[in-house]
């Protein structure tokens, strides 16, 4: 069999099983165009070494990505006896992790949603209005960005006060809930969505370009950067990306955590409601939160200090 064919029948199998399975299936294409042969039996690991390091000849983070990709797709093909084994190198290089997300402070949340109404003067394709509300909502409880975008009217559970997230990451659906702060948000959104005659049917997007199209979130994404840098927002840690989009909702996850510890609150306890909140497959993914800023380990660390001190009273 070629190796398109495997490829192309792996890829129908993980969506078949319910994943995207996007960011992996454009790594596999893109070794296929790798290779100068399509013979499955031609396949060697100097050939899959080649294609970690390219394009640029050295073992980067971005080798770990491919390598998961393609161990993924020949130990399929393995276990279905299509290959007799695995042409991987044996021997993998430790992963540096480089890159730290970036948690907004309250000054700069509150510029980024002043800026989000004040950038556009001009009558343009884009209300300002949904712009403020889509980086409200994203960080006011936690959404990927992707979520916040296809939220539709009928999504909006003001009495319950919550909100149902449809078709996420994983497939899954979910129902977020969100406090009276919140609710006066979305309130004063929807009623503004009124004076503007936006359909109000429960199956239309939330957000809306002027045209009464569903606004991209490509579109969103540059404009959200236009927004950071009016606001002034940028790293002082020579971090290699900026401030992202997605960044909001890792700041909610850690803002969450640090209240918890000082609360006094047990953080293991509630650590995997945060996660299910959050819509994480399992706890790790929701873990690394743990460590992401100095407040939230100086509040681990007044903890420890304080069980340890209780510990020394019991045996005075």
């Amino acid at each position: 069999m070629n190796v398109s064919e495997l490829i192309n029948k792996y890829i129908s199998y993980r969506r078949s099983i319910g994943e995207k399975f996007s960011t992996n299936s454009k790594i596999l294409y893109h070794f296929l165009r790798h290779l100068k042969e399509d013979d499955i039996s031609l396949l060697t690991e100097s050939i899959c070494s080649d294609f970690l390091i390219y394009p640029t000849g050295i073992i980067t983070n971005t080798w770990h990505v491919k390598y998961i990709a393609l161990n993924g797709f020949f130990q399929w093909a393995v276990t279905r006896g299509y290959m007799d084994y695995i042409p991987l190198p044996k021997d993998k290089p430790q992963y540096q992790k480089t890159f730290k997300p970036y948690i907004y402070s309250d000054e700069e949340l509150k510029r980024l949603f002043d800026c989000s109404l004040t950038l556009y003067k001009r009558k343009t394709p884009i209300f300002p209005e949904c712009i403020k509300c889509i980086i409200q909502l994203t960080y006011f409880m936690g959404l990927r960005i992707g979520e916040t975008m296809r939220l539709a009217v009928g999504d909006c559970d003001l009495e319950s006060r919550c909100m149902l997230i449809r078709e996420t990451k994983f497939y899954k659906s979910r129902i977020v809930t969100y406090n009276n702060q919140v609710k006066d948000v979305i309130i004063a959104f929807l009623d503004w969505r009124k004076t503007m005659s936006m359909p109000t049917t429960s199956e239309t997007p939330l957000f809306l370009m002027r045209n009464m199209q569903p606004m991209k979130q490509q579109v969103f994404s540059q404009i959200f950067r236009r927004v950071r840098d009016n606001a002034e927002i940028h790293r002082e840690d020579r971090g290699k990306y900026q401030p992202r989009v997605h960044d909001l909702r890792h700041t909610f996850a850690v803002r969450r955590l640090t209240e918890w510890y000082q609360r006094g609150q047990d953080v293991q306890v509630m650590l995997p409601r945060l996660s299910t909140y959050l819509g994480h497959t399992n706890i790790s993914g929701t873990s690394v939160y743990l460590t992401m800023t100095p407040e939230l380990l100086a509040s681990a660390n007044d903890r420890f200090c304080k069980y340890a001190n209780m510990e020394e009273n019991d045996y005075e």
